[in-house]
């Protein structure tokens, strides 16, 4: 006997096939992220945890937990400028949930509201008074020439601006925090933006100091007679 088939008919039973496979795929997405994300663990408690040892200042500890490995040995807490912003960086940071986690299985998203101290506006806050003052031993004899004696009287003006409450050169930004389920616990990642916030924004500062240098040099062309 010979067997036809219905190519429509085939067609359809398995368009409809999928659907329910994808429906059931979801079913059990959907279970797995209640089971993951419960309320002793889920991803608000992850961050949570994440910023009590930044805030701390145990900063290898924190970017651990994101997967993240850093180097920071005791030196780098000195009574130098670097110490005072490491130590104020942990302290003025701050947060907020902007939204409910977004749990997929054993992903999440979280936006936070993040408020961290941004060395690009603390150079900035630092150059006005640091130029007036450069600008009358100038006057008088000349001096401050050289990048270097620029660059460390900068510093002096940037450690006096650590010494105080730091509220002008903070800044807030919304970041769309990442997380996953690893090894039992959920666990922030690390990514570009996330970074960038949680460093203090060090490594766009470096143009703000070239700028804040330029200005200088252009109000204080090489070759100027020192004025009586």
């Amino acid at each position: 006997m010979r067997m036809t088939i219905d190519i429509r008919g085939f067609r359809l039973w398995a368009g409809t096939l999928l659907l329910l496979i994808g429906a059931a795929a979801a079913v059990l997405a959907t279970g797995c992220s209640d089971r993951l994300a419960t309320d002793t663990d889920n991803p608000r408690l992850a961050w949570e945890a994440f910023m009590r040892y930044y805030s701390d200042g145990q900063y290898v500890s924190a970017f651990d937990l994101a997967g993240c490995r850093l180097k920071v040995s005791g030196s780098d807490f000195d009574d130098g400028v670097n110490g005072q912003y490491l130590r104020r960086l942990s302290e003025t940071a701050r947060f907020r949930f902007v939204s409910d986690s977004d749990v997929r299985g054993v992903k999440a998203t979280q936006r936070i509201e993040l408020t961290t101290l941004d060395m690009r506006k603390l150079v900035r806050n630092a150059a006005e008074p640091m130029l007036t003052e450069l600008d009358g031993k100038i006057q008088k004899n000349g001096s401050f020439r050289t990048d270097e004696a620029l660059e460390e009287a900068l510093r002096e003006h940037m450690a006096a601006l650590l010494s105080d409450d730091c509220e002008d050169s903070l800044t807030t930004e919304e970041i769309r925090v990442s997380f996953r389920y690893q090894d039992g616990a959920w666990h922030p990642v690390m990514d570009k933006a996330l970074y960038r916030a949680l460093t203090g924004y060090c490594a766009d500062s470096r143009k703000t100091v070239d700028e804040v240098l330029g200005e200088f040099r252009r109000k204080h062309p090489v070759g100027q007679e020192a004025q009586p």
